[in-house]
Parts: structure tokens; C-alpha cells; sequence
């Protein structure tokens, strides 16, 4: 589920995952290292609770700039992909 970040595996998945190392952003790069292996990714919704205090606690500024940076990074991760 994209928006609660919770992921499940099968079996094969995890132990053809359990080959790699996930370092900054673990969540895109088991996405994207799963798409590469060749293994079935799919979205399942789940239900979430609301947060308990109702809104975030990061910052516009704070929050832009992790979006920044997660966008460079998934960026990179896609490019060093195509040149494998």
C-alpha cells in the first residue's frame, strides 16, 4: 500500500530480496529492485487508522526538500538501471 508504506512478500520474494542491501529509501528500492528481478509487484489497499493528532508533523519546508531528495534518488535509481 503506497500510502501506509506497509509491504507484503511471498517466500521467493523474500529470499530473492534478501540478496540485496536497501540503504536511504528501502521502500522504492525493494519496489524497484523487485521490478528488476523479474518478481510480480502489485498494490493491495489496506486500511489505516487516522493519525492520532490529525496532521503531520513535518514542515512545508522540510517536506519539500525530502521530496527533493527522494526524487533524486528514485531518478538515479532508474538511470543506473538502464545502464546495467
Amino acid at each position: 500500500d503506497v500510502n501506509s508504506g506497509f509491504i507484503a512478500f511471498s517466500r521467493d520474494a523474500l529470499i530473492a530480496l534478501n540478496r540485496s542491501t536497501f540503504e536511504r529509501y528501502p521502500e522504492p528500492q525493494v519496489l524497484i529492485t523487485a521490478c528488476r528481478l523479474g518478481l510480480r509487484v502489485r498494490s493491495v489497499p489496506v486500511e489505516q487508522d487516522a493519525r492520532r493528532d490529525g496532521r503531520t508533523t513535518l514542515g512545508v519546508l522540510p517536506a519539500l526538500r525530502m521530496f527533493y531528495r527522494f526524487n533524486v534518488f528514485i531518478l538515479g535509481e532508474l538511470l543506473r538501471g538502464r545502464a546495467r
